[in-house]
């Protein structure tokens, strides 16, 4: 809506006393050569003209312009949101138009991609669980037989100091020491190695759940 502010005067110009102006012809323009110009309404006729005379100010005009729009969202303000794993959409949280802030559900997706995934991750830190607890169980038995082998070895090696018997059971017990020893390195070294495979598969598997948008407290 455009606003002016103007001057505007209405001069209504008689050539007879106001108080004539009732009885005179409102046909009468003057004597012959008079300009015609002037116009002489009586009061009636100016109120069924609906013309009024006031004295010349300042006023307002008012212009309203109608034009034909089309109503759209601002682009600018607008975000696609695109989800990284296919799905099927079972909820919607928001509606067009309405405002959402960080962290805020808009939808709920069911996806067979990452269900998967999910479950992939769990399966690699179970297995990664498991070969743990294997690896501290077999060390445990491994350092158990090395005890007892030294215990063997200790007392073969006392008795032979002593003369009591003979060198080849003393032999046969720094044998079997030596022998559990190995198989305890060579052992715990081959579960070891399990342990950090399934580590790396675990962690892969993590870092695939954050690729897909996950974050480490889900």
């Amino acid at each position: 809506m455009k606003r002016w502010s103007v001057w505007s005067s209405i001069a209504l110009v008689a050539c007879v006393p106001a108080g004539d102006m009732e009885s005179a012809d409102p046909h009468d323009h003057g004597p012959p050569g008079e300009s015609g110009d002037v116009v002489r309404l009586s009061e009636a006729q100016r109120e069924g003209a609906g013309v009024r005379v006031v004295e010349a100010g300042p006023g307002v005009i008012e212009e309203r312009l109608r034009r034909t729009a089309i109503v759209r969202p601002n682009l600018d303000a607008q975000a696609h949101v695109t989800p990284k794993v296919p799905g099927l959409v079972v909820g919607i949280r928001k509606q067009l138009g309405e405002r959402v802030e960080p962290g805020e559900v808009v939808c709920e997706l069911e996806s067979a991609v990452l269900g998967q995934a999910v479950s992939a991750y769990v399966e690699a830190r179970a297995m990664t669980e498991a070969a743990r607890h294997q690896l501290e169980e077999v060390s445990a038995l491994l350092d158990r037989g090395v005890a007892i082998a030294e215990e063997i070895h200790a007392r073969e090696e006392g008795l032979k100091d002593q003369g009591i018997t003979t060198l080849r059971p003393f032999y046969e017990a720094e044998r079997a020491l030596a022998e559990a020893r190995l198989e305890r390195r060579s052992r715990l070294l081959e579960l070891r190695v399990t342990v950090e495979r399934r580590e790396i598969v675990e962690e892969t598997a993590r870092e695939q759940l954050h690729v897909l948008g996950l974050s480490e407290e889900d």
